[in-house]
């Protein structure tokens, strides 16, 4: 979660809301961080890194699209 709180600053509070109140959105949270971790074990293999790269990028993109969905009150 802190890595995307990070990248999406400006939309902190919603992305905590987010966390507390949406599974999906806990996975997503998840699969940031080992990606970020992985990437960051295999800097030393582009190969490798580029794959944590890219997952990391798709995750970063999904959140982007649930972050431009106007919230249901």
């Amino acid at each position: 979660m802190a890595a995307l709180l990070k990248k999406f600053d400006t939309d902190n509070a919603r992305l905590v809301h987010l966390f507390a109140t949406d599974t999906y959105f806990r996975d997503l949270c998840e699969d940031y961080g080992a990606a970020l971790a992985s990437l960051q074990a295999w800097l030393g293999r582009p190969d490798f890194a580029h794959q944590f790269r890219c997952m990391a990028d798709e995750v970063e993109m999904e959140v982007e699209g649930i972050l431009r969905t106007p919230t249901h009150k």
